[in-house]
């Protein structure tokens, strides 16, 4: 069990890695994108419709991307009145357990139904870039998988936390 947990966070730490990367090129790629648009209408009058469809996009996928690195680090928001304020010891940990189960669930119905989308509209092209959607839509499932990959993490984390001494961070075979 060890072997497999230890298999994973490493596997999370990879793509952890590639989603930093991703998410970091698509962010410069939006700024650089609405930064030229901008500068184009009104320093020089000139109007790229290009510019806004990509920026659309590009912020598509920077919010299912950065979505699943705010999960990595833990900066969602949090709702914790009932897991820290009215629940105390190992409570917590199980409503916290209970809080990512669901939303794994919802993630791996994100994946499901993105990936079913993206297929749908394999000849679909956008108006202006003549781009196919498929590749607008995928980051639904690309997005759910990352997020469902710092789920399980924060699971493991949790059913360490509990005690469940092959689950424990940091302990090697």
């Amino acid at each position: 069990m060890k072997s497999i947990v230890s298999g994973f966070r490493k596997f999370s730490n990879g793509s952890n890695k590639v989603l930093t990367v991703i998410s970091d090129t698509v962010m410069a790629a939006l700024v650089i994108t609405v930064a030229l648009q901008i500068f184009a209408r009104y320093l020089f009058g000139v109007y790229f419709a290009w510019t806004e469809e990509t920026s659309r996009y590009l912020m598509f996928w920077a919010v299912l991307l950065g979505a699943a690195k705010a999960l990595q680090v833990d900066a969602h928001p949090k709702v914790t009145f009932i897991s820290e304020g009215l629940i105390k010891g190992k409570g917590t940990h199980i409503c916290r357990i209970l809080a990512s189960v669901a939303s794994a669930i919802f993630y791996i119905i994100l994946i499901i139904y993105g990936w079913k989308f993206s297929m749908m509209n394999l000849s679909q092209l956008s108006l202006s870039l003549r781009f196919p959607m498929t590749f607008i839509f995928i980051a639904m499932p690309v997005g759910g998988f990352f997020l469902l990959v710092n789920t399980i993490v924060d699971i493991l984390r949790e059913l360490g936390s509990l005690g469940v001494r092959s689950l424990k961070e940091g302990e090697e075979e």
